[in-house]
């Protein structure tokens, strides 16, 4: 077992030697061992010896542990140590109302007392352990808030206003710390006890303009402690708690009288954080990190959402021109940060949502199809765009807002409300239909037609956009202007008749039946028809996805023919749906052995 070491080591050695033989390192033995040569041996070595140590990779692993437990020492028991004591005073606090061994007012200094000690504390320590200072300042601000809200809540020696008074005091105080000591954490708990502050003193009673008036200054103080220490974080936090507070009054307290106030005090939260954004860091020359683009989302959405909210019920007049208003402000960012060369990410984002809201404006102040014609068209724009500027993700919303148009206009769109009203072609589901078609063929065209992109510049994903939209457009005129209306006429046809399903056998019944046998025979008609219009242009224009269309549409054709025709259509129907599809398909073998040379 003595001896093991020194077998690896020599067997190291001799693999070592091999390989310099095979490499032609070393060709013939050296009559000497040169000093160089002496001093690569002594250097190999060396390094066998350390790798093969015991103690090798011990090193690494010992400052780990090291690493851990210094980390625990120094964060996590003075944290531990800190929420132990407010527990031991809060509990002490409640021993002595029980016993009433010490009065209200020495309970409610005693706290004070500790709080500022360990104020001071932290103060004294601040240069020689920095974040011990912190967790002592910070446990020094938390007894100060617990002791104001005994001294208010459970003792009533001081009024709510001014429990406010101090509350406001030491968030302020912490704020001081927290810039004069450069302790983000501080001024995180500085962030906390001020939110808190409102739920800890509530009353119970809707006081909105108090409450709204006091989280805009605190926010205001936000800004500017962001705006000089760039602590972005903190502004996150900090709307994160004025979302909170705003969520809870609107459950509990709101109503229709309170909405215009509510809607001036959310434009306030509002711009107070995209100031925070713009001045926490997202300048010239400083990009923008995950937690400005978050922030800068999270208001956008939470603003308009809450104002939807509000205003809906009394002021839905105002949500279309709000978007809009919020779509140029955004689209007027993106335009600032692309020409003085912020961060593209935050040019993006700025885009992104102004385009948003631009989708949100047509749902609010339109209705129905008139929706899915103007999402189609932006989404024409968007690509339209998105080619000409180059950018991959102007294109990839526009293929967001025409997947986004399809959904709306399959699910909302595709029923017909008033048969007997219905006129065939001529009604505004096949107009959203055709705009929608349109729409797919012309971003199809773009994205063919990227003449000034190289290929280079084209990602693999966008490559098959063509065939996908091809598809897709295709798709909707058989199910719109083949499926949709032919089963149209045929309903109002049944509905003018006053013809029904659950009528007994009578000559009422027959006439039901022979419409819905006419339906399903022109829908066989209609695709086999449309299958050889596709394998036709697919032959003349040499379109091998046109010729494939073709061949799965006829597919499609021959299961329905098969499977629903002859199981459910009397025998002269059968006979026309079979016969037509036979010679249809006869028509588009024709073509291919007509035209094989050319498909070659």
């Amino acid at each position: 077992m003595a001896n093991e070491p020194a077998d690896e080591i020599a067997e190291l050695k001799r693999r070592i030697e091999a390989i310099e033989k095979l490499l032609k390192i070393e060709t013939s033995p050296a009559p000497g061992p040169s000093p160089d040569r002496q001093e690569t041996d002594s250097v190999r070595d060396r390094v066998l010896n350390v790798a093969l140590s015991p103690q090798a990779g011990a090193g690494k692993s010992f400052r780990a542990k090291r690493d851990i437990e210094s980390y625990i020492g120094q964060r996590w028991l003075p944290v531990i140590g800190i929420v132990a004591i407010i527990f031991g005073v809060s509990f002490f606090l409640r021993y002595t109302f029980q016993t009433n061994l010490v009065g209200p007012a020495g309970r409610v200094s005693l706290g004070a007392v500790g709080g500022v000690v360990l104020i001071g504390l932290g103060g004294f320590w601040r240069s020689k352990y920095r974040n011990y200072s912190w967790v002592l300042s910070g446990g020094g601000i938390g007894l100060l808030y617990l002791s104001i809200f005994a001294a208010f809540s459970y003792y009533q020696l001081v009024s709510r206003e001014t429990a406010l008074i101090f509350m406001v005091a030491v968030t302020l105080l912490c704020a001081i710390l927290s810039l004069l000591q450069d302790a983000q954490a501080l001024a995180g708990m500085a962030v906390l006890g001020g939110f808190l502050t409102p739920f800890l003193l509530s009353t119970g009673m809707d006081r909105h303009v108090e409450l709204f008036a006091y989280v805009t200054l605190l926010n205001a103080g936000i800004l500017l402690v962001v705006s000089v220490r760039k602590w972005r974080a903190l502004s996150l936090a900090g709307l994160s708690g004025t979302i909170v507070t705003f969520s809870v009054w609107y459950i509990f307290y709101f109503s229709p009288t309170a909405a215009l106030p509510a809607e001036l005090f959310l434009t306030l939260f509002f711009v107070e954080y995209l100031l925070a954004t713009i001045l926490g860091g997202v300048l010239p020359g400083k990009p923008a990190t995950k937690i400005d683009l978050a922030l800068l989302t999270v208001n956008a959405a939470s603003f308009f959402g809450w104002s939807y909210a509000v205003l809906r019920a009394d002021h839905h007049a105002v949500l279309g021109p709000l978007a809009a208003l919020l779509s140029a402000l955004y689209f007027a960012f993106a335009y600032q940060s692309f020409k003085k060369s912020w961060s593209p990410s935050l040019s993006l984002f700025f885009g992104g949502i102004g385009v948003v809201f631009v989708t949100l404006v047509f749902p609010i102040e339109l209705s129905g199809d008139w929706v899915t014609v103007a999402w189609a068209v932006e989404a024409v724009v968007l690509t339209y765009t998105g080619v000409r500027l180059r950018s991959h993700e102007l294109r990839v919303a526009a293929l967001i807002c025409l997947a986004v148009t399809v959904l709306h206009l399959a699910l909302l769109d595709s029923e017909v409300h008033d048969l007997l009203a219905y006129t065939l072609i001529l009604n505004q589901r096949f107009f959203s239909y055709l705009v929608t078609i349109v729409s797919a063929v012309l971003i199809s065209r773009l994205y063919t037609d990227r003449s000034g992109e190289g290929k280079s510049e084209r990602s693999t994903e966008e490559s098959a956009v063509p065939t996908f939209l091809g598809i897709l457009w295709n798709l909707l005129l058989l199910l719109a202007i083949l499926s949709l209306e032919a089963s149209a006429y045929f309903a109002r046809s049944i509905a003018e008749a006053g013809l029904n399903a659950s009528e007994p056998a009578s000559t009422h019944k027959a006439a039901y039946d022979t419409l819905v046998h006419e339906r399903n025979t022109s829908l066989s008609v209609l695709w086999a028809g449309y299958a050889i219009v596709l394998l036709a242009i697919g032959t003349l224009r040499k379109d091998k996805r046109a010729r494939i269309g073709g061949l799965v549409l006829f597919a499609l054709t021959l299961a329905k023919v098969f499977l629903v025709d002859m199981a459910n259509l009397p025998s002269s129907y059968r006979f026309v749906s079979f016969m037509v599809v036979g010679m249809f398909l006869l028509a588009g073998s024709y073509l291919y052995y007509r035209s094989q040379s050319r498909i070659s």
